[in-house]
């Protein structure tokens, strides 16, 4: 396991719980902590993440 992997999709998470992230932005989230779209795919299979889209966008919300 990654700690640092692990830990940066914590941040995400805590990000996703305050407010829906866009795809756009949350793609250069992803490069930023060199993270990729398995690991947002992995949330959202886990239950931890869901996709919503909202006026023809995409964006991520944590479940609860």
């Amino acid at each position: 396991m990654n700690i640092d992997r692990e830990r940066h999709k914590e941040e995400i998470l805590k990000l996703a719980a305050v407010h829906p992230i866009r795809r756009s932005l949350l793609e250069d989230i992803l490069k930023k902590y060199k993270l990729d779209w398995n690991d947002i795919d992995d949330m959202v299979k886990k239950g931890k993440l869901k996709e919503i889209s909202k006026d023809g966008e995409i964006f991520y919300i944590k479940r609860d």
